[in-house]
């Protein structure tokens, strides 16, 4: 099964990396596979594939996002529940990203100027992106 990524994965990626980069942050991919090794593995495989150049770290655990989170935290997550129990832990914070199945799904098509103004309001400085 060969599934590609989103035509604005790369560019959302970049945005974030940007803002980290200024705030001297990695960034991680934190994603929540399914109960079977296969599932691990499958992710990990395509996340290295479309996106090796881009990550600093991935963990693949099916552990609460939320004990991942601390003061330099930003979680930016599509489903609502995990922002919703992510952001105020231990100072984090945490944004709701655009998808089919959210509140947001209206700004899935273009979810970029979105997410710029999302990081902004965080206070993450966008310049050199």
């Amino acid at each position: 099964l060969d599934i590609q990524p989103f035509p604005w994965a790369e560019e959302v990626l970049r945005l974030v990396e940007a803002s980290c980069s200024k705030h001297d942050e990695s960034l991680y991919i934190l994603t929540k596979p399914g109960k079977q090794l296969h599932s691990y593995i499958g992710k990990l495989k395509w996340l290295h594939n479309y996106f090796d150049g881009h990550l600093d770290h991935c963990v693949a655990t099916r552990l609460p996002k939320r004990l991942f989170a601390n003061h330099t935290a930003l979680l930016i997550d599509d489903t609502e529940s995990n922002v919703a129990d992510f952001g105020g832990w231990d100072g984090s914070s945490a944004i709701l990203f655009p998808a089919r199945h959210n509140r947001l799904y209206q700004l899935f098509a273009d979810p970029i100027p979105y997410l710029k103004a999302q990081l902004k309001d965080q206070g993450y400085a966008l310049w050199m992106y």
